[in-house]
């Protein structure tokens, strides 16, 4: 009788009751006023000692361990003392230095690569979240060559820069306002600053 039971059951497309997910049941339970209550942390410290530190990413699709990561960058920015690197999600850290100084110097002198991948360098507080941040600029250098020797000057170079990006940083040339060589060096942050150097 049980088996013919369900097989009458299956042809009528009635099979045995479906379980509940558990999600199902979350959404049907109700909270009191005193669980519903909303839970709110400021993660924002005040008077907090200042933290210099920059966030990174590897642009590569191969997948680099931050002991990788820091073997290679450590040495290529000079060791310099204090500085700590943090695991920030896949090909992403978070270097903490001692000094402003050294991650201006760090900043400035980008772009970094590891095994010949491009590293992204941005800002960084303690505060924020990773996904907060955006690794969509990165800071390159341009050479503008063979230009007219009336043109090898500080007004012209900040004019150049304009028309290549709008992140113009600042147009560094000699004491003279001239640059040298023959062509300009122009630094900056291409969307994903504009910086011109003096070859003097």
């Amino acid at each position: 009788m049980e088996g013919h039971s369900t097989q009458g059951d299956r042809r009528s497309g009635k099979g045995p009751a479906r379980e509940e997910s558990i999600e199902e049941r979350i959404d049907r339970l109700k909270l009191t006023a005193a669980e519903s209550k909303k839970l709110v942390i400021d993660y924002r410290e005040e008077g907090s000692q200042p933290s210099w530190a920059l966030a990174g990413k590897v642009l590569s699709q191969k997948f680099f361990y931050i002991e990788t990561i820091k073997a290679i960058l450590r040495p290529a920015w000079g060791n310099p003392k204090g500085l700590m690197f943090r695991d920030g999600g896949t090909n992403m850290f978070v270097a903490t230095f001692a000094t402003e100084r050294d991650r201006e110097r760090v900043w400035e002198r980008s772009p970094w690569n590891v095994s010949k991948h491009a590293v992204v360098l941005q800002n960084f507080v303690d505060c924020q979240r990773p996904a907060e941040i955006r690794f969509d600029k990165l800071l390159i250098w341009v050479w503008v060559v063979n230009l007219p020797f009336n043109m090898l000057n500080a007004i012209w170079g900040e004019k150049i820069a304009a028309e290549i990006s709008d992140n113009v940083v600042r147009v560094d040339v000699n004491k003279q306002g001239l640059t040298s060589g023959g062509f300009f060096c122009e630094r900056g942050c291409g969307s994903m600053l504009m910086n011109l150097c003096a070859d003097a």
